[in-house]
């Protein structure tokens, strides 16, 4: 039980990261 409350929690942070890194990678296009 405790490791499934522990990947509910590291789910949403890791989907954060993907989200930040594409940000990131499309602010790059556009300067390009």
């Amino acid at each position: 039980m405790g490791e499934k409350n522990y990947m509910g929690n590291w789910i949403p942070i890791v989907i954060s990261i993907i989200s930040l890194v594409v940000s990131f990678i499309g602010i790059g296009f556009n300067i390009y």
